[in-house]
């Protein structure tokens, strides 16, 4: 590793990293594998899903304030400009297909969309005291999208605002306070969506990533971040299998009912693995884990691995609409799977030729001191 080391690629925001990708690749696949695969253990070890969620968490965290750090502006005006730059560049990553497909939901009539649209086109899914957003069905995944757009809201102006000095300690406080926050509401049994689904009970995985992102920018001290994320990373790993193996021992159900204390020690420690995992990949290792992570196959589904999430769910109430109308005939829950997955897939293709490649290339006009080639966040 030390090798490795010795030759640590740049900072986020200056170049791209095909292994992130992989690591795309690798979320989704446990998103799909929550979701749509009928194998209750395989679904187990991946909290059925979720887990893939805290892992796209952290990688916001890393790649976002990578690019705001390199974001070098002392007037205020710059900073307007930087700031106005980076929300543009944001809504034209996530709206386009985002919008479209509430669109094309409400235009079918489909009845959650139809009834919770209000909250969908705000981003407010997950917005504790609000009236409950039940029976989402095809769009129930859509409040990890909240999540990061309410952490866009307040995140740049933190980083371009708050004293560079501080923002380290900031962030522990914030990771901490995150913590003490689903740990205190776990232990009151309060539901699952309030302890894990609000902005501040996501708050550490996307500031474990920051974290990182703010050590790895530092190029002095670089090898030395890694070789701490990798073995907190390690460690965290260990107490994520073992709190697995027991929830599988004792079958806690998805929504960790009675044992809401252990869903929060689990995603924490599956948090900290995957900020362990980012600096190894973004270091660019060359081992059979890089070899894997960037081969083509996998950069590919990692660069369509937003559409690939919107999408998905939305198959399975498709083909259930098509077998109630008798257009389509299945027999069992591997042929909804399967279909399900490559019906998604083909969306999530066309979608990325169609619409998000052509929109993100506007990117260029909106540039705050990044430059183009940077890893696409």
């Amino acid at each position: 590793m030390s090798n490795l080391l010795e030759k640590l690629p740049a900072a986020p925001g200056e170049r791209y990293y095909p292994q992130l990708d992989g690591l795309r690749a690798l979320a989704v696949a446990t998103v799909f594998i929550g979701h749509l695969i009928p194998l209750p253990l395989l679904q187990k070890i991946v909290g059925w899903g979720d887990i893939g969620v805290v892992l796209f968490f952290c990688l916001s965290g890393f790649l976002i304030t990578g690019i705001l750090l390199k974001i070098d502006c002392r007037e205020l005006t710059g900073k307007a400009v930087a700031i106005r730059s980076f929300y543009v560049r944001r809504a034209l990553r996530i709206f386009p297909i985002y919008y479209l497909t509430i669109a094309l939901a409400v235009a079918v009539g489909y009845g959650p969309v139809r009834v919770h649209l209000l909250r969908l086109v705000t981003y407010s899914l997950n917005v504790p005291g609000l009236p409950p957003t039940d029976n989402l069905w095809a769009v129930a995944h859509f409040w990890s999208l909240s999540v990061e757009e309410q952490f866009y809201l307040f995140w740049p102006m933190v980083v371009l605002f708050f004293p560079r000095q501080f923002l380290r300690r900031f962030l522990v406080a914030l990771i901490g306070l995150a913590f003490l926050y689903k740990l205190s509401l776990a232990l009151v049994n309060a539901s699952y969506t309030l302890v894990f689904a609000s902005l501040l009970g996501c708050l550490d995985s996307l500031g474990l990533g920051a974290l990182l992102a703010i050590g790895w920018s530092e190029a002095a001290s670089r090898a030395g971040t890694v070789r701490r994320w990798v073995r907190a990373g390690m460690a965290g790993g260990a107490v994520w299998v073992i709190l697995t193996v027991v929830r599988i021992a004792v079958d806690m159900d998805a929504n960790y009912a009675g044992y809401l204390w252990v869903g929060v020690v689990t995603f924490a420690a599956a948090a900290v693995a995957f900020t362990g995992l980012i600096a190894f990949a973004a270091s660019g290792t060359q081992g059979l884990v890089g070899r894997f992570l960037e081969n083509r196959f996998m950069v590919m589904v990692g660069r369509i691995s937003y559409g690939l999430y919107v999408y998905h769910f939305f198959m399975r109430y498709i083909l259930r609409w098509m077998v109630s109308r008798q257009y389509l005939h299945l027999s069992s829950l591997w042929n909804y799977a399967w279909l399900s997955i490559l019906m998604s897939a083909v969306a999530a293709v066309v979608s990325w030729h169609l619409i998000e490649k052509p929109i993100l290339r506007l990117k260029k006009y909106f540039n705050y001191g990044v430059p183009a080639n940077a890893t696409p966040a």
